[in-house]
């Protein structure tokens, strides 16, 4: 048994700090963070320092906790850390967490401040929007800038960023190769580290939700309660006014009304207090539905297994090496403007056919606009017509690559506004080699967010962390939902942990690359957690598919594989639910590697396809790859195992403005049934007691809005059931 004597002498936290590296400490202090900022490391903190505990012996130690701990002094990259830890002992618990020390901006990056608790007073971020996962941010205080970093694992990811003055509360870091003079950066713990005063604060960035062609609703959430008052206009200037609710809540939404049609709103949100304090949201920008057709198209280059098509007419096209074709036909439609992004565009075969046909629409009238990668020779490019205008992207650092494969076609019209997209390049092997898919959309709202992108690039020369985020996100094409984003500025990262996060029961994966361990942690917490079926491709970028495929590999060797065909393994796509139809089936593709350069760096483009058609056409091209890389087994849907005493099936179905249940139960029984938004929000909850048979139940108290809504049965016999409802009306 350990006892305080077996821990011999303990040392303060400052001199554990002074000590020689890898030499043995003994420290003592409370422990300042839970799993915040990682699972296996803790903060310690006594009156003289702080430090960093970095141990899986430490996971289980709460905030407030005193502990003793003797382990090796390992500094990381600056950090004062302690790993190797041999002992451990719990002296209290449920103490007071130390105070944080309010510093200025100009005192408080300071080495003898790292890993303790500290407020830094009256910042300013120079960025607008949401924060993503594992991320730095600049702040300023007008004259100083220094680092706030947001870590994956807290709850700040996805909220907005603050536009106005804050006091941020965190864990003071460094993460500096060259010592303790540079690479400080604040680790706020939550949401509730940033600081607002008697203001409400807003706790959600504004959300959008029915789109219709002539309205949406705006919603937020904020950390204490103000009323509402939501700003919009064709500008930033706002000038179509507002709409406002007095109510003092902490969620707020309005309606706009009286839209046009396939048009992009600046919207801005405000809430005020009793006190008269006030807070506003960033600039945000949405859009209404279009009178666009809002046909979709996948296309790829290597064969399909149409064997696992979900009807005769929703085949997947198999292109036989012929994408040259379709993006030409593309080309060869656009009558009026035609909007190029292209990554690479250098073959000896296949330029004089690309080139010929930017040429053709030339000759036809059309306006042509390219944005190339500074980095590459594009060969392609040569041979155009003298009217043709190229924008490069800037090399070197801070740039990573302009790695879009994007085009606009005939933005302004109606029925002929196009947007292609997908992993493709413009070269010999990209086309007739390697592994690749496109998607196209007749859709103009879609169009005009990837002009507003494309043209930021053109015209404004802004690439890389030079952007802002410029763009709508939320798009009603024909009913489907479909999310857009572009890197590095909409932190597409966590767009795609919070899409695997609703993975109910699979999850099918293609990626060219995966070097991000934030995504194979959501993977793995979605097996695990979840129980989903995981299966998937990687390519061999030359390191053997890297730790994160390994970690992958890791969940089951019989369902993820390392590409082993013919050239590259190009695509950068997973499929969520494909075999669902009541579970949101979606589909992520796009430009995007699931790379930290990807994030941060490089110029990138995603589509998140909420349609059940679409995914199982991507599902039928990923079952192909799959088969050639020694996958055989597939999802299977597997009736879920309830209480035998009470087995029920559950179907959905929207009347009007509500959500009705269809249940099959073999007895009478009580139930409680939950339905929660993706924000986690309840938005009824209610009690039904069934009947042996046939049970419709519509949910009272709910009011049906656009969105992903997740339904929660619990029965007093045993029975438990989610279920995913995705409304776009």
């Amino acid at each position: 048994m350990l006892t305080l004597s077996s821990f011999g002498k303990v040392g303060s936290v400052s001199v554990a700090r002074s000590a020689a590296a890898k030499s043995t400490v003994t420290v003592k202090g409370i422990v300042t963070t839970n799993t915040e900022l990682g699972p296996i490391i803790k903060y310690l903190q006594d009156d003289s320092a702080g430090i960093a505990i970095y141990s899986d012996s430490v996971k289980n130690y709460k905030a407030g906790d005193s502990i003793i701990v003797i382990g090796a002094l390992n500094p990381y990259n600056g950090l004062p850390e302690v790993t190797a830890v041999t002992s451990t002992k719990l002296i209290s618990s449920g103490n007071p967490v130390p105070a944080p020390i309010q510093l200025s901006f100009t005192n408080a990056f300071d080495f003898k401040y790292v890993g303790m608790l500290v407020q830094v007073t009256g910042a300013t971020f120079s960025k607008t929007g949401s924060f993503a996962g594992n991320t730095n941010y600049k702040i300023t205080d007008g004259t100083n800038t220094n680092d706030v970093r947001i870590v994956n694992s807290t709850d700040i990811v996805n909220a907005p960023i603050p536009s106005t003055k804050v006091d941020i509360t965190g864990i003071m870091s460094i993460f500096s190769s060259t010592g303790t003079t540079s690479g400080f950066q604040l680790l706020p713990r939550s949401k509730k580290d940033f600081n607002y005063g008697l203001a409400p604060g807003f706790a959600t960035a504004l959300t959008q939700s029915n789109i219709t062609k002539s309205s949406f609703d705006v919603s937020f959430t904020t950390l204490k309660k103000g009323d509402t008052k939501v700003y919009y206009g064709l500008t930033n200037k706002f000038e179509l006014g507002s709409k406002s609710d007095t109510t003092q809540s902490l969620d707020h939404k309005v309606s706009l009304t009286g839209l046009t049609t396939a048009t992009i709103y600046y919207v801005k949100g405000v809430t005020t207090a009793t006190t008269g304090d006030s807070s506003e949201s960033s600039v945000v920008l949405m859009a209404t539905q279009s009178n666009s057709s809002g046909k979709m198209y996948a296309c790829f280059d290597l064969k399909v297994d149409t064997s696992k098509a979900n009807s005769a007419s929703n085949k997947a096209v198999q292109s036989y090496y012929t994408l040259d074709d379709t993006i030409a036909a593309v080309m060869k439609r656009a009558k009026s403007t035609l909007d190029i992004a292209i990554y690479s565009f250098d073959s000896k075969n296949l330029s004089p056919s690309l080139t010929t046909a930017i040429n053709l629409a030339v000759g036809r009238g059309v306006k042509v606009r390219i944005v190339a990668d500074g980095s590459n020779g594009n060969a392609g490019l040569t041979g155009l017509s003298v009217s043709v205008k190229v924008v490069k992207s800037p090399t070197g650092l801070p740039y990573g690559i302009m790695h879009n494969k994007f085009i606009v076609a005939d933005v302004g019209s109606e029925q002929g506004a196009t947007v292609l997209a997908g992993s493709t390049n413009w070269t010999d092997n990209q086309l007739f080699t390697d592994a690749n898919n496109m998607v196209i959309i007749q859709d103009q709202t879609l169009a005009k967010a990837y002009t507003l992108e494309f043209e930021e690039m053109f015209l404004n020369n802004k690439f890389g962390p030079d952007k802002t985020d410029n763009t709508p996100h939320l798009f009603n094409i024909n009913g489907n939902l479909v999310e857009a984003y572009f890197s590095p500025s909409d932190g597409v990262t966590a767009k795609a942990v919070n899409t695997i996060k609703t993975a109910d029961k699979e999850m099918e994966f293609a990626f060219n690359l995966i070097t991000r361990s934030d995504i194979t942690a959501a993977i793995k917490n979605q097996y695990y957690n979840s129980k989903i079926f995981v299966a998937g491709v990687v390519g061999d970028t030359g390191s053997g598919g890297g730790t994160q495929y390994l970690a992958l590999k890791a969940l089951s060797n019989k369902t993820v594989f390392l590409f082993t065909g013919k050239g590259i393994f190009h695509h950068k796509y997973f499929l969520v639910d494909a075999n669902t139809p009541s579970s949101d089936p979606t589909v992520f593709t796009g430009s995007y590697n699931f790379s930290t350069a990807a994030e941060s760096k490089n110029d990138e483009n995603v589509l998140i396809i909420h349609n059940a058609n679409m995914t199982n056409q991507y599902y039928q091209e990923w079952a192909s790859r799959y088969k050639d890389n020694g996958g055989s087994a597939y999802f299977t849907q597997v009736e879920d195992q309830y209480n035998t005493s009470n087995k029920a099936s559950v179907k959905y179905r929207i009347n009007g403005n509500q959500i009705e249940l269809l249940m099959e139960d073999n007895q009478s029984s009580n139930y409680q049934i939950t339905m929660i938004d993706l924000n986690g929000r309840v938005i009824s909850s209610n009690f039904y007691k069934s009947v042996s048979g046939t049970n419709l139940i519509s949910l009272e108290g709910a009011e049906l809005k656009n969105g992903l809504y997740i339904i929660n049965l619990q029965s007093n016999t045993g029975f438990s059931q989610s279920i995913k409802v995705p409304v776009l009306r």
